[in-house]
């Protein structure tokens, strides 16, 4: 019977931890047992989290640094949906190893061949000083794709590819970290 009660009671917690949600709504408190994908104890933090149906990401800053959250791309994301370098935008500078198929500012955007095609499905943002989150669902990135659009449609793998590039006050964009493809 103690084992029974014992197994039940891991099992629950096992569930229980990894059972996430995560709310766009500027607190960091739904963000606490997801993993740093950055080096813990330097900064900038970058979390990633999926679920389903979405997709979260998230960056802290040091305190005394701030977002432009007055830039559309104080925090961008690049996602290389398929894995395969040969599609998407290639960087000769940037994340060399991907072929990033999305560009992720406040809209889900895919790239068309060499450019870039611009959507209007919004992602939900949030921005609090030195701490931003961002979201969007799984069917937005598939939805993204509007009339007009003439390159090769990618949905997201299950594994795929991220970076995140952010900006504080004036300054040019900062790329963190490189382009990962452990996320599931």
């Amino acid at each position: 019977m103690k084992k029974t009660l014992l197994l039940l009671i891991s099992i629950f917690a096992f569930i229980s931890i990894n059972a996430q949600t995560i709310a766009i709504d500027g607190s960091k408190t739904d963000w606490a047992n997801v993993p740093i994908l950055s080096e813990p104890g330097v900064y900038p933090y970058v979390k990633v989290y999926t679920d389903g149906d979405n997709v979260y990401y998230m960056m802290e800053l040091t305190s005394g640094e701030a977002f432009n959250d007055t830039k559309y791309d104080a925090l961008r994301a690049y996602i290389d949906a398929d894995r395969d370098e040969t599609t998407g935008q290639k960087s000769s500078w940037l994340h060399i190893n991907a072929g990033n198929d999305y560009d992720i500012t406040s809209v889900i955007s895919p790239w068309n061949g060499s450019s870039m095609f611009w959507s209007d499905q919004s992602i939900q943002r949030s921005y609090n000083e030195s701490f931003a989150e961002a979201g969007f669902t799984k069917i937005q990135m598939a939805n993204s794709y509007e009339a007009g659009f003439t390159g090769t449609k990618i949905p997201l793998a299950d594994n795929f590819g991220i970076s995140i590039s952010y900006k504080t006050g004036e300054a040019e964009a900062v790329y963190s970290p490189a382009n990962n493809y452990d996320f599931a």
